[in-house]
């Protein structure tokens, strides 16, 4: 369930969840739907049906999508910190010579 071009949208009161494609254009209507990111739209309550899920399902997804995140951010700064490291005994190195 889980892809990187796929958003998740929530009614204002959170009751209903929807897994949107991100290229998809849904027509404009008076159902009011928002991201977690406070995206808001006015969309055509029939043309959104097709992507509603589960509250368990959003949360799944959710889960999978922030995780995923923390694993990159988690590489990054382990990337960032073994190149300070490194930096630190080339210096080092460098004053024992």
């Amino acid at each position: 369930m889980s892809s990187p071009n796929v958003s998740l949208w929530t009614t204002l009161e959170r009751d209903r969840f929807f897994l949107v494609p991100d290229d998809r254009q849904l027509p404009a209507g008076p159902f009011l739907i928002r991201t977690p990111t406070e995206r808001r739209a006015s969309v055509g309550e029939a043309s959104i049906r097709e992507f509603e899920v589960s509250e368990e399902d959003a949360k799944a997804w959710a889960k999978t999508e922030f995780g995923g995140l923390l694993d990159n951010v988690r590489g990054a700064i382990d990337r960032f910190s073994e190149r300070l490291h490194k930096k630190a005994r080339d210096m080092e190195s460098e004053h024992k010579n």
